[in-house]
């Protein structure tokens, strides 16, 4: 069974949690735990993935649970953290939200870039505009 096969099949059982699964030193997640780990930690997110090393695992799940996330570890054996308020969907939200405006501004800054180096009149424009603001 494929690891991202693995882990569908433990989100069905913690929905609520972020599932966190060993791969050799490293544990990964996937879908929107990795949006939820990569708003968090910064972590990278590549085909839909985020992975960490081991050694960083005390210091993700403790935050996590300072956050009151609930967490499911699956290595060997399967470790929870459970809260009464978990705030996995709070955090969630938030994620998607900072990743659609961050999204809208490289869109922006992209345009503005477009329209400096076609006439750099623009750029006196544009910085007058945003003055203003």
């Amino acid at each position: 069974m494929k690891l991202k096969d693995r882990f569908k099949d433990l989100k069905r059982d913690y929905k609520d949690f972020i599932v966190l699964i060993v791969s050799g030193s490293f544990y990964v997640s996937y879908d929107s735990d990795a949006v939820l780990l990569s708003y968090l930690f910064s972590y990278q997110i590549k085909n839909d993935r985020v992975g960490f090393p081991s050694s960083a695992l005390d210091k993700v799940v403790s935050s996590l649970c300072e956050k009151h996330i609930c967490v499911v570890v699956v290595g060997s054996e399967i470790l929870e953290s459970v809260f009464d308020d978990n705030q996995y969907y709070v955090y969630l939200d938030e994620a998607f939200k900072f990743f659609n405006n961050h999204t809208m501004l490289e869109s922006l800054i992209d345009r503005i870039r477009l329209l400096v180096m076609r006439d750099f009149d623009n750029y006196i424009k544009i910085k007058g505009f945003i003055d203003e603001l």
